[in-house]
């Protein structure tokens, strides 16, 4: 598994998450509080309890973001998109390590 410098995998890390909240700030921000009433008034919610469940939902995709973020750091990966790829590598790469222990042993 090629590793890049840490410090290369923050900053692209950083740039796509730059990029991301450009995306979701280019969406109009009236997009959730416009759906809010329709999804309100059709599940029985109040227009209150829709905005708290959108809060809620928005702090909870910033957590698994920062998560992400952590991850592509620890990982060394040259992107958001090969996380799956290096851990996949990873896993490949200490069950050889096992199998080749437990070799030595017998």
């Amino acid at each position: 598994m090629m590793m890049s410098s840490p410090g290369g995998a923050e900053s692209a890390g950083a740039s796509d998450h730059a990029t991301r909240q450009k995306d979701l700030s280019s969406t109009p921000s009236n997009v959730a509080e416009d759906s809010a009433p329709a999804s309100a008034s059709l599940s029985g919610e109040s227009e209150g309890d829709a905005a708290a469940t959108i809060e809620r939902m928005r702090a909870e995709l910033d957590a698994l973001r920062a998560q992400e973020t952590e991850i592509v750091r620890l990982l060394g990966s040259a992107s958001r998109e090969k996380i799956l790829h290096d851990v996949r590598n990873l896993l490949n790469e200490v069950q050889l390590l096992r199998y080749l222990a437990e070799r030595e042993k017998s």
